[in-house]
C-alpha cells in the first residue's frame, strides 16, 4: 500500500512541477541556505522511510515502482541525499549493490550546489552518541570515506591513471639508466686522478691544489645523488601504481629523484671541466678555464628552459613535502639548533 501511494504522490508532484516550476515555491516561501540546508525529508512514504532507516519499506517501493528513486524533494534532494544526511547506514550498502543506479543518484546536486559529500557534513539529524564525541567523530570520518568511494571518480580516469602509470614508469626507467650511467663515471672517476699520483706517496700530486679538492667533493656528491636517485626510481618503479600513491607519495618521490639526478648531472659536468683545468699546466691560458665553466653550464640551461614548466611543479611538490618534514621536527630541536649561532655571535662579538 505505502508503494502505490508512493507512486501516485511522485506522479502527482511531477504533473504540478511541470505546470509550476520549483522556483514559485522558494519565491512564496522565501529561505534562507541554513534554512533550506536544515529542511527534513517527510515528502513520500519512500523519503520518510530512507530517512527513518525502515529498509523493508524502502525495498518494497523501490521494486514494486523503480522511478520512485528519482523523484526529488523540493530542495531537489533525491533519496541518496537523504540517506546519506540521515546516517543511514543499512540502506546506503542496500543500494551501494545497485551500481549503475547509486553512480546515477550520486551526480545530483541539490538547489543549493550540494553533493552528496556536502550531505555528509550536514550534522542536522545527528543523534548524540552514547560512546562520546570522539567515537562519534571516528564514525564521522568513516562515513565521510564511505560516502566518497561512491562517487565515480576512479572509473572517470582510468583513462588518466593508465597514462599516468605508463609516464611515471617510462620516465622512471629512462632517469634510472642515467643514474646508473652517472655513478659508474663518478666512481671511475674517483681512481682516475687528474695529475696522476705520486709514485712514492701513492697520493694524488694536485692534493695540495684547491681545485682538485673542489672536484673531489663534486666527485663524492655526484655519486651519492645519482646512486640515492637511482634508489627513489626504484622505489617508484616497485609500487603498486595505486590511485591514491599519486597524490603525494609518487610525486614527491619522482621529485627527489628527479633533483637529486639533475644534480648529479651538474656536478658531473663541472668535475669534468674542473679535471681539464687540472691538466692544463700552463698558465697563461686561464681564459679557456673561463670559456670550460660556461660550455659544461650550456646543456644544464637548455635543459632547465625546454622543462621549465616540469621543473617548477616538481619543486612544488618538494616544498611541499619539506614543509611537512620542517612541521614534525619538535619545536625543543628548533629551538637548540638556532640557539647555537646566535651564542656563537654573541660571544664573537664580546
Amino acid at each position: 500500500m505505502l508503494a502505490d501511494i508512493d507512486v501516485l504522490y511522485y506522479q502527482e508532484k511531477q504533473k504540478s512541477d511541470s505546470i509550476r516550476p520549483k522556483i514559485f515555491e522558494y519565491i512564496d516561501h522565501p529561505t534562507d541556505g541554513k534554512d533550506i540546508e536544515n529542511m527534513d525529508h517527510e515528502e513520500t512514504p519512500l523519503l520518510l522511510a530512507a530517512a527513518r532507516g525502515i529498509l523493508e519499506v524502502v525495498e518494497r517501493i523501490v521494486e514494486a515502482h523503480p522511478e520512485a528513486v528519482d523523484y526529488v524533494t523540493t530542495q531537489d534532494r533525491n533519496i541518496l541525499h537523504v540517506i546519506i544526511a540521515h546516517r543511514q547506514l543499512k540502506i546506503f550498502e542496500w543500494f551501494k549493490t545497485r551500481e549503475l543506479l547509486v553512480h546515477r543518484l550520486a551526480k545530483r546536486i541539490d538547489v543549493l550546489g550540494y553533493t552528496i559529500l556536502h550531505h555528509v557534513g550536514i550534522t542536522q539529524f545527528l543523534h548524540e552518541s552514547t560512546h562520546g564525541p570522539a567515537i562519534q567523530l571516528q564514525h564521522e570520518l568513516e562515513w565521510f570515506d564511505r560516502i566518497r568511494k561512491v562517487l565515480p571518480f576512479n572509473k572517470t580516469h582510468k583513462d588518466l591513471l593508465d597514462k599516468g602509470k605508463e609516464w611515471v614508469k617510462k620516465t622512471s626507467e629512462s632517469c634510472s639508466a642515467v643514474a646508473v650511467l652517472m655513478a659508474s663515471v663518478t666512481f671511475a672517476a674517483a681512481f682516475t686522478v687528474p695529475g696522476g699520483l705520486n709514485s712514492k706517496t701513492g697520493s694524488p700530486v694536485l692534493l695540495s691544489n684547491p681545485t682538485y679538492m673542489l672536484f673531489t667533493g663534486l666527485d663524492i656528491t655526484s655519486l651519492i645523488s645519482s646512486l640515492s636517485s637511482l634508489i627513489l626510481f626504484l622505489l617508484i618503479l616497485t609500487s603498486p601504481f595505486e590511485l591514491d600513491a599519486f597524490r603525494q607519495q609518487l610525486p614527491i618521490q619522482l621529485s627527489f629523484g628527479f633533483n637529486l639526478l639533475f644534480l648529479s648531472v651538474a656536478s658531473t659536468m663541472i668535475a669534468f671541466a674542473m679535471a681539464v683545468v687540472l691538466t692544463m699546466k700552463s698558465t697563461n691560458m686561464v681564459w679557456v678555464e673561463w670559456v670550460l665553466y660556461l660550455v659544461t653550464l650550456v646543456p644544464i640551461i637548455i635543459f632547465m628552459v625546454m622543462k621549465l614548466q616540469l621543473l617548477l611543479e616538481l619543486e612544488r611538490n618538494v616544498q611541499k613535502s619539506l614543509q611537512f618534514l620542517w612541521k614534525l621536527l619538535p619545536r625543543g630541536f628548533l629551538a637548540i639548533f638556532f640557539e647555537i649561532p646566535s651564542k656563537f655571535l654573541s660571544n664573537k662579538s664580546t
